[in-house]
């Protein structure tokens, strides 16, 4: 029995039938909803897989960047690397799910993207360096624990 299948088991025997949310998408979606709690996010664009932020925030208006144009999650063709990769001042919040190998340059093209005084979500499990974070976003906390946090600023105008 797989680690996961067998926590599914015991939740269940705990909780009764019904399903407990375990895996990675559920623990980054209870994760992203600890940083956003009560706040108006506005007009938001992920950058990175967007379910676990679809799931935190049910009806609100969410942009997905990717590169596959072929792909029902991708609103915004980008590959959100560097300035002008994506269109400017356009979203409230913006979250990066998948911080990539050059993270300097994408936050380059998420500092574009954001509104002046916008809030900016990193969700780091490697270890991201929190000076990185500085030169876009002024720094409002992290969430989390362990190997898995929730960078947050504000984006400087």
């Amino acid at each position: 029995m797989t680690p996961r299948a067998l926590l599914r088991e015991l939740a269940s025997r705990v909780l009764g039938d019904r399903p407990a949310p375990v895996g990675g998408v559920a623990r980054d979606r209870r994760l992203l909803r600890r940083a956003l709690r009560r706040a108006d996010v506005g007009r938001v664009l992920v950058v990175g897989p967007g379910l676990a932020l679809r799931q935190a925030l049910p009806g609100a208006q969410i942009d997905v960047a990717g590169t596959s144009p072929h792909s029902a999650e991708v609103t915004v063709c980008s590959v959100a690397i560097g300035r002008g990769s994506l269109p400017a001042r356009r979203w409230d919040t913006v979250v990066v799910t998948e911080p990539g190998a050059d993270l300097r340059a994408r936050l380059e093209a998420v500092r574009e993207a954001c509104r002046p005084g916008g809030r900016l979500l990193v969700l780091d499990r490697d270890g991201l360096d929190p000076a990185l974070l500085q030169t876009v976003a002024v720094p409002s906390g992290v969430v989390g624990s362990g190997r898995l946090l929730v960078w947050l600023g504000e984006v400087r105008g």
